[in-house]
């Protein structure tokens, strides 16, 4: 008889990860040659006046997966996995306003791995916005990442 045993070190899934809406704590979400977790076009829901952190993390150069996305599936790829929310015949939406929102990269050790830390808010203003979540410069293997986004929906208070 053989005998196997499997340790590992399991961490909870970070709060923040609750709070957005459409993430896919199983696979994040494909972006051409990279993976974003939980997902790169988060949607989160604030109180008026609310501040919220949350982190990304990205893994670039990273092989796509083979399958063809379904129709049950997320879309697997850069030109499918781009949000339509903004383009074509939907309504446009408005960006966040000026220092709503800041986003920085750190570096997980030594590796490929890299975490973008997003804080929105306070937005004072009820209604949906969206913003570009950009990489500030400095990050070459994270540079042809330019379709990460963030949408808000801002409740009332009243």
């Amino acid at each position: 008889m053989i005998t196997l045993a499997v340790a590992a070190l399991v961490k909870p899934i970070p709060q923040f990860v609750h709070r957005i809406e459409n993430a896919d704590v199983i696979k994040g979400e494909w972006i051409s040659a990279f993976k974003v977790w939980p997902t790169a076009h988060p949607q989160i829901t604030l109180a008026q006046g609310e501040t919220l952190s949350f982190s990304l993390r990205i893994w670039p150069d990273e092989p796509a997966p083979a399958q063809v996305a379904g129709p049950d599936s997320p879309s697997v790829g850069g030109s499918q996995a781009q949000d339509a929310s903004n383009t074509g015949g939907t309504r446009k939406l408005a960006p966040l306003p000026s220092g709503n929102l800041t986003a920085t990269v750190r570096q997980e050790g030594a590796g490929q791995t890299y975490w973008l830390d997003v804080k929105i808010g306070p937005v004072q203003n009820p209604g949906s916005v969206r913003s570009p979540l950009v990489i500030p410069p400095g990050y070459k293997k994270l540079s042809a990442l330019t379709s990460l986004d963030v949408l808000v929906v801002v409740r009332s208070d009243s």
